[in-house]
């Protein structure tokens, strides 16, 4: 399910419940071996539309939302002689999102972004007793980010300019 609603003329909200990205299209497939991070432009709707004020300083990356578990690599060093992973997911469930975003007819641009991602386990089977277990891969997650920019008048900043060199100041 999504929301879009106008708060005001100037502020619209956006939600969504547990969103379906089946539509998005896929990466290329790229061998990383630095030590970075790969990223990949974003390609799901909700995260495209309206993120221009997430997107100052660029702090914001919107995919790891949504994305692979955290402790991918770890479930395996958790298994003993006699067990093995019978299910492992591969994507982290979001259970929802939702963006507030807008300027004031003074300048202040205002975004707050909020997202939810379930928890996520690995199953182990005993080969020997048949009993199963749960490994979390991915903990019960809150992602938010709050932004605030302020549009200054140009011209304010070339006056003070011309008054800082009227007054011999040296910058």
């Amino acid at each position: 399910m999504d929301i879009k609603y106008g708060l005001s003329e100037n502020f619209t909200l956006d939600a969504t419940l547990i969103p379906d990205f089946s539509q998005a299209g896929f990466d290329n497939v790229e061998l990383n071996l630095g030590p970075f991070e790969q990223q990949f432009a974003e390609q799901r709707q909700f995260f495209t539309e309206r993120t221009e004020l997430f997107n100052k300083g660029r702090l914001f990356y919107s995919r790891r939302i949504g994305s692979y578990p955290i402790d991918q690599f770890d479930v395996s060093s958790q298994l003993t002689a006699n067990e093995e992973i019978i299910d492992y997911p591969e994507k982290v469930t979001m259970l929802n999102a939702i963006k507030i975003s807008g300027r004031t007819k003074n300048g202040l641009g205002i975004g707050f972004f909020n997202a939810i991602t379930g928890k996520t386990e690995a199953t182990i089977k005993n080969k020997n007793t048949g009993n199963t277990r749960k490994v979390e891969t991915n903990p019960f997650s809150n992602y938010n980010i709050l932004v605030l920019d302020k549009q200054f008048n140009k011209k304010l900043f070339s006056n003070i300019n011309q008054y800082k060199r009227n007054k011999g100041w040296r910058f």
